[in-house]
């Protein structure tokens, strides 16, 4: 997967929009599966990483929980947009830290 992320990240700054570009690896990790529910420890850690515009080097999610409904708003904030009002989740912190 490193080798993989790494040419992402050569292929944009190659097309120079690196410094512009937000990327997000996350995984899915069945978080509803056999109905585990929000109190399953497994359910609300999500490995995520935010690399790139906006992200404040040093910060660090190992203490906040992030749930799927997280990445919406996060990226339309990164852009500079609003949530809709009826869209659930919050901007993961990091980028703001």
């Amino acid at each position: 997967v490193d080798g993989y992320i790494a040419e992402i990240i050569q292929a944009l700054q190659s097309a120079g929009i690196l410094q512009d570009t937000l990327i997000i690896v996350t995984a899915d990790h069945g978080g509803w599966m056999f109905g585990h529910g929000m109190n399953n420890e497994a359910c609300v850690y999500i490995p995520a990483i935010f690399y790139g515009a906006g992200v404040k080097k040093g910060c660090s999610l190992n203490q906040t929980y992030v749930t799927d409904q997280d990445f919406a708003p996060t990226m339309l904030n990164a852009l500079g947009l609003n949530k809709g009002r009826f869209m659930r989740g919050k901007v993961v912190e990091a980028l703001y830290c």
